[in-house]
This record gives structure tokens, C-alpha cells and sequence, in this order.
């Protein structure tokens, strides 16, 4: 039954519909970005192979819970990144960290499974998932992700980000990661 539901959850989602959303509310602010379209990427692998050309930090995004305390994340990283789950649950100040299910995944962020983007924060109108950004991003003049589906990359500058995450009600949590524990791969 489980099972059930969250297939009906994730049919549900239009991506056409949400990613409208992200054209609209960037028109409606004035916040500028270039887009790209290509083949489906399901994984930053894919996302590499489809968007290896375009200028700027291609990003990749993890979707993770912590049950203590409860919480909610996207967590961006660069496309090389290794992350250590249980340094960063100490980080955050959790007992553990996992992958958020695509179910919770479609509940608050509306997209689907290879679509996951720090963007899809405006969907969560109940502010209940917290951006979480490898502290050397912070550096990047641009920055590349699926504007809310996986047949597109949205490059956009990282003062354009932070204003749309502001605009979403959201700040950005700069996290500073250790490449001595192995978290950045050489």
C-alpha cells in the first residue's frame, strides 16, 4: 500500500508544471540565468556527460532527513564531492543522516528522483528543508543545477542564487568541509 502511494505521489508531479514555476518566479524577481537543455540526467554522471561545456561550478545535490532531530536538507556539493554522512550529521548537529525518500522528495520539493536542486525550495511552502552549501561553492562566480527537471541545467550566479534562496525565505548554511577526512575526491 505504501508502495502505492508514493508511486500516485510521484505520477502526480507535472515536471513541466514546477519548472514553470522556476521560469516565472525568476521573471517575476528579475533574476537572471542562462539555460540548457539536453537528455535526461539521472545522476551527476549523466549530468557531466550532458553539460561538460557550459561555464561555472557544476553542482551535485543530495535530499537528506535526519529523524533526531527531524529535519529536512539539500545539500550541495561539487560534481566530485565524496561526502562523509556521519561527519556531516555531526556537523548538523544530528545523531544520523540518510537519503530522504523520493516520497518526502515529491511532498516538499515537487520533483522527481535526478531532479533534486537547492531551486525546489520554492515548493516548500512550509519551510521545513534547510540549504546546505559545500562551503567552496561560495567561491564560484557561476553555479549549475536542474532547474526542478532533468532535461535541463540552469547556470546562474552565485549572487542571483542567494537572492532566490532569500526570496524563497531561506538563507544559505555555508558548510566548510575537510578534504583531509576524505570528503573531496583528488
Amino acid at each position: 500500500m505504501i508502495k502505492e502511494v508514493e508511486s500516485a505521489e510521484l505520477t502526480e508531479i507535472d515536471p513541466e508544471q514546477e519548472v514553470q514555476k522556476f521560469y516565472d518566479f525568476c521573471d517575476q524577481h528579475q533574476i537572471e540565468y542562462e539555460l540548457f537543455e539536453h537528455p535526461p540526467a539521472h545522476t551527476i554522471e549523466d549530468a557531466k556527460i550532458h553539460s561538460h561545456h557550459i561555464e561555472g561550478m557544476h553542482c551535485k545535490n543530495l535530499f537528506l532527513k535526519s529523524e533526531s532531530p527531524k529535519g529536512y536538507w539539500i545539500v550541495t556539493l561539487t560534481s566530485n564531492a565524496i561526502i562523509d554522512l556521519r561527519d556531516l550529521a555531526v556537523r548538523l548537529g544530528c545523531k544520523r543522516i540518510g537519503f530522504a525518500s523520493p516520497i518526502r522528495m515529491a511532498q516538499f520539493l515537487r520533483v522527481k528522483p535526478g531532479s533534486v536542486t537547492p531551486l525546489a525550495v520554492i515548493n516548500d511552502s512550509q519551510h521545513k528543508v534547510k540549504v546546505v552549501f559545500e562551503q567552496s561553492l561560495e567561491q564560484a562566480d557561476y553555479l549549475n543545477f536542474p532547474p526542478l527537471v532533468n532535461t535541463q541545467t540552469a547556470k546562474i550566479s552565485r549572487m542571483n542564487l542567494e537572492r532566490y534562496i532569500r526570496l524563497c525565505g531561506r538563507e544559505i548554511q555555508w558548510l566548510a568541509m575537510m578534504p583531509e577526512q576524505g570528503i573531496i575526491e583528488p
